[in-house]
């Protein structure tokens, strides 16, 4: 990440684990990248301590490239919580 172009946008929808999440956090915290688009990660979901939320520069979308029969189920679970969890005033 330190050889890239200052100022690119880095967009990951590879594999989680080929990305150092902790040298993203600093490539953007330096400002080498100016912003990221992310739909992997090492865990999945990103844990809500991840210092890549609220960051107005990344994009997180839902590693959702495939839909397993419950797909439907389970992503309106997930997003409820996460409706649940805005709604109480915490993170997502």
């Amino acid at each position: 990440l330190g050889s890239v172009k200052k100022g690119c946008v880095f967009i990951s929808v590879g594999r989680g684990d080929v990305v150092d999440e902790d040298a993203l956090v600093q490539a953007l915290d330096r400002e080498q990248l100016g912003g990221a688009a992310l739909d992997v990660f090492h865990t999945e979901p990103l844990p809500s301590a991840s210092k890549l939320w609220g960051r107005p520069n990344v994009l997180i979308s839902p590693h959702n490239a495939d839909m397993p029969g419950e797909y439907i189920a389970v992503r309106w679970k997930v997003f409820m919580d996460l409706l649940g969890r805005h709604r109480r005033g915490g993170a997502p």
